[in-house]
């Protein structure tokens, strides 16, 4: 019997209407997060990499700013790899999974949105993947930018809201979002802020597994905040920020 290498958690539209799929991979070499589950968001008829060249990418980002060329995800690896596979066939239904299959699930975490928005993934979906983890209330992360729109202001209780500037944070947390800033490296921290610990300028002295910040449901911390750090950031368009 192959080794399970991943399986499909979930099918939905995407903010425009197309067709998505969420992929559950089990394994990564992401030394930032560490060894969690990656669940990938992902237009399920076209190439991660095409749509991002035609800006087809709407369907799984939506209005999210940093399709401009600053966000940090290399389209063309990891995303591209996992649509090729899931078109391939190789990843098994959720409800395929066999009792050991499930058994080796528990007590892992979760990084939901390794690719694409985490709120187009059924809450149902979520929690069931969060059932044949353990549950933890403390076992996942994800962020949306997708907070300002009210269709999607029960996954508050799951996610964290990622903002751009000082006005959207305050906006967002008018909102009861929990919150994680992207900024300018000429930004500096606010008083309620602390540096991503597994961000470069932290030193990355911990990873996402040990941190956990970027969950909905953490409490009594203050706000995590990154430099922006994608493969195309000095095309960032921060002019009509505040």
């Amino acid at each position: 019997m192959s080794k399970l290498r991943g399986f499909v958690l979930d099918r939905n539209k995407g903010f425009d209407g197309q067709p998505v799929v969420s992929v559950a991979t089990l394994e990564t070499s992401n030394r930032k997060t560490g060894d969690m589950i990656q669940v990938w968001i992902l237009k399920e008829n076209e190439n991660p990499l095409e749509a991002l060249k035609s800006g087809n990418d709407v369907t799984i980002c939506g209005d999210c700013k940093h399709r401009d060329g600053s966000c940090y995800v290399n389209v063309g690896q990891a995303p591209s790899q996992v649509w090729k596979s899931y078109q391939r066939g190789i990843y098994p239904e959720l409800f395929e999974l066999s009792e050991q299959d499930k058994e080796g699930l528990k007590g892992r975490k979760v990084r939901f949105g390794a690719y694409g928005d985490p709120v187009l993934i059924h809450k149902e979906r979520i929690n069931a993947l969060r059932s044949l983890t353990g549950g933890s209330f403390t076992g996942f992360t994800g962020y949306t930018h997708a907070w300002n729109n009210p269709k999607y202001h029960d996954y508050k209780d799951l996610f964290v809201a990622s903002v751009d500037s000082k006005a959207e944070y305050f906006q967002a947390k008018g909102k009861l979002w929990k919150t994680f800033r992207v900024r300018k490296e000429s930004d500096a921290l606010e008083k309620y802020e602390f540096s991503c610990p597994a961000s470069a300028e932290a030193g990355a002295r911990k990873k996402c597994f040990d941190c956990m910040a970027c969950s909905g449901v953490r409490k009594g911390r203050g706000t995590p905040s990154i430099i922006a750090h994608g493969t195309q950031v000095k095309v960032m368009k921060f002019e009509n920020r505040i």
